[in-house]
């Protein structure tokens, strides 16, 4: 949390007026401590929840995407993707789902699924 202050205190002395921090804040509790810095700060916020669950496609990305991360530059491919499908598991213990009652700042939550 204390770098993403850092950071987004960084960018408003330069003034960007838009930034998009690509996280997992699989709970409220995490999402709300990024609204109460944002309201502190005159940031506003929303949220944009991307749910998918093909195999495939998560396969896919995490070649794609993930294998290349710092993360993993002293795995192998297996090792890696293994870890990866661990975490992910990991969050869909913890997860709690955006919704319009629940959260603020979620104009409208859609779920896609690939076929």
């Amino acid at each position: 949390t204390q770098n993403c202050k850092t950071w987004l205190t960084r960018l408003h002395l330069v003034s960007i007026p838009v930034t998009v921090f690509d996280a997992t804040n699989t709970t409220r509790e995490r999402r709300e401590i990024i609204i109460n810095f944002a309201e502190q700060n005159g940031y506003k916020v929303f949220f944009v929840e991307s749910v998918c669950e093909d195999p495939e496609v998560i396969e896919t990305n995490i070649v794609q995407v993930k294998l290349g991360s710092p993360d993993y530059s002293d795995c192998n491919n297996d090792e890696a993707i293994a870890d990866f499908l661990k975490r992910i598991e990991c969050y869909q213990n913890t997860y709690e789902s955006l919704d319009e009652v629940s959260d603020k700042y979620v104009g409208s939550v859609h779920r896609i699924q690939q076929h």
